[in-house]
């Protein structure tokens, strides 16, 4: 893949469970997420560094804050509208994650 393809997310959804499954320069990442809960929990790994990002969907709005490559990084998040973004840089990669929640299911599109 080269840099600014946009990267297509293979999506099942069971129920209120989505799981995105996407590749990233090679490294296989897998996005666990669980919407209309409490929370929202994103489990992904990029260049080897386990990233776990926690938020709270259909609440009150969440900072996630998390280290990938070492860098810290603050991803800004709106809850319980229509859509949740998350905006973060990986490897100085910036990358925009689009969500909707509240029962609906789960899209994420990236740019690498």
């Amino acid at each position: 893949m080269k840099c600014g393809v946009p990267t297509v997310l293979q999506t099942k959804t069971y129920g209120v469970s989505t799981v995105l499954q996407t590749k990233t320069y090679g490294v296989s990442t897998v996005l666990k997420t669980k919407t209309c809960g409490v929370q929202t929990v994103l489990q992904t790994k990029t260049y080897g560094v386990s990233t776990v990002l926690k938020t709270k969907t259909c609440g009150v709005p969440t900072v996630i804050q998390t280290k990938t490559c070492g860098v810290p990084t603050v991803l800004q998040t709106k809850t319980c509208g229509v859509s949740t973004v998350l905006q973060t840089k990986t490897c100085g990669v910036p990358i925009v994650l689009q969500t909707k929640t509240c029962g609906v299911p789960t899209v994420l599109q990236t740019k690498e």
